[in-house]
């Protein structure tokens, strides 16, 4: 199962500038701008980090009994292409482990970092059905007057009324 994100933020925008009174939706476009590059940048990098730390963490637990050179450890710390890099240039059984160290470090990191936006993704979804309205004001703007304006025209229809 894949989430398609490129379609989230259509009914995301909907929502924020359906609550926005009239007079106001150039604050909240403004605003919901700011929230997104905020929140893609900040999840980027709390992502990058907890990967690159428990990757960093795992790798230097597998590395400490063995005595590499800095560089060579420095390397393989870096990133796991890195460490494949140097698996690959050692060759045989030494690599084969390392290039599987390197990889299951790298799985291991990436799932604490797709786990932890899992866990805020549910908690802002817990947030938004605790915190938004259930349907839009009266004066919520044009969203909500062009859907308030649509609902006679198929009441009528449904019931037989005027068309």
């Amino acid at each position: 199962m894949t989430v398609r994100t490129r379609e989230i933020p259509v009914p995301v925008s909907g929502s924020v500038m359906g609550s926005m009174p009239r007079g106001h939706t150039g604050v909240g476009a403004a605003a919901n701008g700011v929230f997104i590059q905020v929140g893609s940048a900040l999840g980027v990098a709390v992502i990058g980090s907890l990967l690159s730390t428990r990757y960093q963490d795992r790798m230097t637990a597998a590395l400490a009994p063995h005595h590499l050179p800095h560089a060579i450890q420095d390397t393989i710390l870096g990133s796991v292409g890195g460490a494949l890099d140097v698996a690959a240039r050692v060759g045989g059984t030494t690599g084969h482990l390392l290039a599987h160290v390197a990889r299951s470090a790298f799985i291991s990191g990436a799932d604490l970092g797709l786990l932890t936006a899992a866990a805020v993704a549910l908690a802002g979804c817990a947030l938004a059905l605790a915190v938004l309205p259930g349907s839009p004001s009266a004066d919520a703007g044009p969203a909500a007057g062009a859907r308030a304006a649509r609902r006679p025209a198929q009441d009528d229809h449904e019931t037989g009324g005027p068309a």
